[in-house]
């Protein structure tokens, strides 16, 4: 119950409030994420409308300069818009049938002879040239050559071009006309001469000739409207303007690499001034300020490291508190148990004299022995628990004393001496005559000799032979008790001077003896210590300071 109590109230103290905190801090960070992209996407609004104003800026800027009659350069221009339908001759069509279906091109030729105007002169030449009469396909191509400018095919270039080409001349007064050719007859023009004095927009005419032929459709889609149309791969952006001086409408077509960013399927549309036309703007969310938040992941992380810490300490202090706790238990098992045992036979023996009486004197003796050995007994276990309890208060008291460790030696052994006849053991006790008296408690030296004493006769297993010795080493007294029983294991050596703690849970005991060597030990200056083989037996000594020239 007391545990409960007190993980209860670690949760309530320190669990919640840094729950609650952790949950405080992320939710800021969160509504500042949130801010930070909400104001991204308000800065990238204004970055699609600074785009478009200025990308319709730059259209408007062109439309004026070709309205006032000029050319901006990297400028696409169509005039007209309507363009003329070719006038379709029955001759033409009789021509062009006996030309290209018969495969007959003299045939075609007294068709071509029989229209009219410069485009039948034209294809008279072709029809020409392709039966062989090379002199009079030239001599047409002359004639061609000398017809005025206004006369044009139906997307404005003039018949003259087409001669030009396959004569591979220039017209006369070509270069006076050029502000009145549409970008179709300056490319047509710029195949046949390099001359300086053609328009600069025509050096990528290599693509205007390829999309010119498409921008009639679509000024017919959106004649005149405040709209440009993407088309074409590279795109291009097609619009239309009325010249200032009237006359028919010009249709532009201008690079939208020139005026936008870079086009993007997967980009953001640009409005109804730009048709279906997406561009990629990136947009920039720009973290919360670096320093606020590494400052509150500082303090949420140090309040989740304290609480962590705070519970791993708590948890180590239950376990070891449960663990005490069923030391403790086992303790009182154990104690309950050797109380028991020497009352028992105290009882029994003191039971047997009064029923039996004296009548056999050697019988009386052995229960009277019996009887004192068992009182022996009871009184080191109180003994031992007296004095631990007062090592855990810390009341134990040794009185120090000039002490003959030789006496003490063999007091213990005489104190075992019935025991250990009793169970079959044979003690050999060892004694140096050189080791010099030491400052000691008497008492609880023997104590502590008679609990290595009984341990040795517990974990002696089959084995019946246990030594005890006094001898002198390197400055110190060292009492020795060895017994060829079951062992320790390594790994368990360390642990048998726990108190509570036994190795082999199957032999009775309270797990106090050690416990109290150990202490006693220390209590004099000195130390003890174990040295074991499992299966080979175990060797524990008692090491305790000599006075310096003693």
């Amino acid at each position: 119950m007391h545990h409960h109590r007190r993980i209860t109230l670690f949760l309530v103290i320190v669990v919640v409030p840094c729950l609650v905190l952790v949950a405080l801090g992320l939710r800021t960070v969160r509504q500042d994420q949130e801010l930070a992209e909400k104001r991204a996407a308000e800065e990238h609004g204004h970055q699609i409308d600074q785009v478009r104003k200025d990308a319709l800026g730059k259209l408007e800027e062109i439309r004026l300069r070709v309205a006032a009659g000029q050319r901006p350069g990297g400028v696409v221009i169509v005039t007209p818009v309507k363009h003329r339908a070719p006038v379709r001759d029955p001759e033409i069509a009789e021509g062009e049938r006996a030309e290209f279906i018969a495969n007959d091109p003299a045939k075609a030729v007294e068709h071509y002879r029989r229209a009219q105007g410069p485009y039948a002169r034209l294809l008279l030449a072709r029809a020409l040239h392709k039966s062989g009469n090379v002199t009079g396909a030239q001599a047409e191509w002359q004639i061609l050559l000398k017809t005025p400018f206004d006369a044009t095919d139906e997307y404005g270039v003039p018949f003259a071009l087409y001669a030009a080409e396959r004569l591979k001349t220039l017209p006369p007064r070509i270069f006076e006309q050029l502000d009145s050719l549409p970008a179709t007859a300056l490319y047509l023009l710029k195949s046949l001469t390099d001359d300086p004095r053609i328009p600069a927009q025509i050096d990528w005419a290599e693509q205007t000739a390829r999309i010119v032929p498409e921008l009639p459709a679509l000024a017919a889609r959106f004649p005149l409207a405040d709209v440009w149309v993407p088309f074409g791969d590279p795109p291009w952006l097609a619009g239309a303007v009325r010249p200032l001086q009237g006359g028919n409408a010009i249709l532009l077509a201008v690079p939208a690499s020139d005026v936008l960013p870079p086009l993007d399927a997967g980009g953001v549309e640009l409005g109804s001034a730009f048709p279906g036309l997406r561009v990629h703007i990136p947009k920039q969310v720009n973290p919360p300020a670096g320093v606020s938040h590494t400052l509150l992941y500082i303090a949420l992380s140090l309040v989740l490291a304290v609480t962590i810490f705070g519970g791993h300490l708590l948890w180590r202090d239950l376990r070891r508190e449960l663990a005490v706790a069923q030391m403790r238990s086992q303790f009182v098992s154990s104690v309950t148990h050797e109380l028991k045992t020497p009352l028992t036979a105290i009882r029994m023996f003191a039971e047997t004299l009064r029923l039996r009486g004296s009548s056999d004197p050697r019988m009386q003796g052995e229960y009277l022995d019996t009887i004192i050995h068992e009182s022996e007994r009871l009184s080191r276990l109180v003994d031992n628990v007296l004095d631990f309890s007062n090592i855990e208060r810390g009341r134990k008291v040794y009185r120090l004393e000039p002490v003959a460790l030789g006496e003490v030696v063999a007091s213990a052994a005489q104190t075992m001496q019935y025991p250990l006849a009793q169970s079959g053991f044979r003690l050999v006790v060892e004694t140096d005559s050189g080791v010099p008296p030491v400052r000691a408690d008497k008492d609880a030296l023997e104590q502590a000799v008679l609990n290595l004493l009984t341990n040795a006769m517990k974990y002696s297993g089959a084995a019946r032979d246990i030594a005890l010795r006094l001898h002198r080493e390197n400055g110190h007294a060292l009492i020795e008790v060895e017994d060829h029983g079951v062992g320790i294991a390594p790994g368990e050596q360390t642990r048998i001077f726990e108190q509570f703690y036994r190795a082999d849970q199957s032999v009775p005991g309270a797990g106090l003896g050690l416990t109290l060597v150990e202490h006693i030990a220390r209590a004099h200056g000195g130390e003890v210590g174990v040295r074991s083989v499992p299966g080979e037996g175990s060797t524990f000594s008692i090491r305790i300071p000599v006075e310096t020239g003693a």
